[in-house]
């Protein structure tokens, strides 16, 4: 188990009622510092700014880091016409304008991000993966936890509990046995305890998924009379809008072929696909969903070779990709 700082802990605390503003302040300082035109009374600001909370650290850093992204992507118009305006401006009164209107472009590149991340909570955690990447980790009980793309936890170990915080996304756990203090699982819709040895939760969407492959596990929803149920192997169920569902049997191979590398699809509705496709790949898929759904696919898909996988999909389906830059591919039926 990690030690988390005071100063992350204080940062958490307020997370909620402070992200949105945070994320139009770092978008305005952005959009300052790419000017040029930073006088020395505003830089100190700026540094001011930037060290006074680790929140304000980390989603500076993400807004810089999403922005380079498209440093190579000429053919953005987004970001063409915020260059012809940062070069064109010749005054503090047209400087505040085009400040404004690169900030509005930044927030909404971020507003995308945010639908991906649950941050700056992500950026706190103690553990945390990046998009298209899955992560093992030993925690200190010798449990074994694998986190699939984009997703984050917190390790909050005492004598008497071992409690996993899942921030957002996916993790797959080998539970080491201690009578003596039980392992939960918590997530905003429930928790999951074990009563055996592997598992998974998921948490998308609002919603939490539990699965179990070994064993047994209690699973419990966040309401005022605190239902649960056990799941046995090869079960699963899910909470959503604090409803717990009854116990339902699953595929287990393809539960969990993520854990593998692959996506199982056995006549699952495309629409399905390219949101699981897109949860694994750096930018955005973008396609009609209800229109998506009426097209059935079956199939192995490698989850680190999310553009292979699409192309793939194109020549076998009446479907077609237009790939505006690298990092949006959108998909239309033929």
């Amino acid at each position: 188990m990690r030690a988390r700082s005071s100063n992350s802990m204080s940062a958490e605390a307020h997370i909620n009622s402070k992200s949105d503003s945070v994320v139009e302040q770092a978008a305005q300082w952005h959009a300052s510092l790419q000017s040029g035109d930073m006088t020395d009374v505003e830089l100190q600001a700026f540094h001011e700014w930037h060290d006074a909370d680790s929140v304000h650290a980390a989603t500076y850093a993400k807004m810089s880091s999403l922005w380079s992204r498209f440093d190579s992507a000429d053919s953005i118009a987004g970001k063409s016409t915020l260059h012809k305006l940062l070069k064109t401006r010749k005054s503090k009164s047209n400087i505040k304008k085009t400040n404004a209107l690169v900030g509005l472009c930044l927030v909404s590149i971020v507003a995308w991000v945010g639908m991906q991340t649950n941050y700056p909570k992500y950026y706190l955690a103690d553990y945390r993966s990046a998009v298209g990447q899955q992560r093992n980790i030993q925690l200190a009980d010798n449990s074994e936890v694998l986190l699939d793309t984009n997703s984050a936890i917190n390790i909050h170990y005492s004598q008497g509990v071992r409690k996993i915080e899942l921030v957002q996304g996916s993790l797959f756990i080998k539970v080491s046995k201690d009578p003596t203090r039980p392992l939960i699982i918590a997530t905003s819709s429930g928790t999951a305890q074990a009563l055996g040895t592997q598992f998974f939760v998921e948490q998308h969407a609002g919603s939490m998924v539990v699965g179990v492959t070994e064993s047994r596990v209690q699973v419990c929803a966040v309401n005022d009379k605190r239902v649960c149920t056990i799941l046995y192997a090869g079960e699963k169920a899910e909470i959503k809008d604090h409803h717990l569902s009854k116990p339902q049997e699953m595929d287990v191979l393809a539960a969990v072929a993520w854990t593998k590398g692959d996506l199982i699809a056995d006549n699952l509705a495309l629409s399905d696909v390219l949101y699981e496709l897109s949860r694994y790949k750096s930018g955005w898929i973008s396609y009609d969903a209800e229109e998506m759904k009426k097209i059935r696919v079956s199939g192995v898909f490698k989850l680190s070779e999310v553009d292979q996988s699409l192309h793939h999909l194109a020549e076998t389906l009446p479907i077609r990709l237009d790939a505006y830059t690298s990092y949006w591919t959108a998909v239309h039926s033929k």
